[in-house]
């Protein structure tokens, strides 16, 4: 874990189901664009835990 890591929640639409997923990254920008580049879908909310 890097400093300044955070754990976030993020909701994102792929092949039209919404699915839920953790990401550990320092902001929310670097959580959707981690799960923009590995899942490929559309971020649809973002929350931090």
């Amino acid at each position: 874990m890097r400093c300044g890591t955070k754990r976030f929640t993020i909701e994102y639409e792929q092949d039209g189901k919404r699915q839920t997923t953790e990401v550990q990254a320092r902001t929310m920008a670097e959580a959707r664009k981690q799960v923009r580049m590995t899942c490929g879908g559309k971020v649809i909310q973002v929350k931090t835990t």
